[in-house]
């Protein structure tokens, strides 16, 4: 997620962070072809997959373009989605962010902990 939490850019590497180590391969090489890096289906899967193997209550997710290159038209930078699971529920979210690289990245670091709240006290 950030340098505070655990931010790694993969280029079209779908990596998440599982217990403190990054995990690569938690999502099949197919969906990645199929949706792109940047995708829902690409979020869910990372998600789920850190759920799976950190064992942990709750998981996020995070895959995006934070700059300043690797925009496309249709993903331009600052296209990040965001997925949050626990073993009850999941939730993910596409965001669109204004500003250079870390402006995305703290942007992105603050929805994600929101979208986690979300799930642990939906009240």
């Amino acid at each position: 997620m950030s340098t505070r939490i655990a931010f790694i850019g993969g280029g079209n590497m779908a990596t998440s962070l599982v217990g403190g180590l990054i995990a690569e391969g938690t999502v099949p090489a197919s969906i990645i072809e199929d949706y792109g890096a940047v995708s829902e289906p690409v979020a869910t899967a990372m998600v789920r997959g850190a759920l799976r193997y950190s064992h942990a209550d709750f998981a996020i997710a995070v895959t995006g373009v934070a700059g300043p290159g690797g925009g496309s038209a249709e993903k331009p930078v600052g296209t990040v989605w965001v997925a949050v699971a626990s073993a009850e529920q999941q939730n993910a979210r596409l965001y669109q962010f204004d500003g250079e690289r870390d402006a995305v990245r703290a942007a992105t670091l603050i929805a994600a902990l929101e979208l986690l709240l979300g799930i642990m006290d939906p009240d």
